[in-house]
């Protein structure tokens, strides 16, 4: 298993419309400020997925310069190990 853990800024009019790209190898649980902001089983197959994020961990985020926290923790994968995300904020 594989854990990690980021601080990030969000500005206000972002939070309401994020959305994840994630691209994995086996099961992942992303979560923001400790409430899980996404599951995902299987693989991505090296394609990136697009992933709406859990409305109740869209809830804990603070804007403008409070730190937030970005934890993943990826699971066993059959093949080598790969994981990456990246954020979006979607109009």
């Amino acid at each position: 298993d594989l854990w990690l853990r980021k601080p990030f800024v969000i500005r206000e009019h972002d939070i309401k419309n994020l959305k994840l790209h994630v691209c994995h190898a086996g099961p992942v649980e992303i979560y923001f400020n400790e409430v899980l902001a996404a599951k995902l089983t299987g693989s991505s197959h090296g394609k990136f997925d697009a992933v709406a994020v859990n409305p109740n961990a869209t809830a804990v985020l603070q804007p403008a310069d409070t730190l937030n926290t970005l934890a993943v923790h990826c699971g066993k994968a059959e093949t080598q190990p790969m994981f990456d995300l990246g954020i979006t904020s979607e109009k």
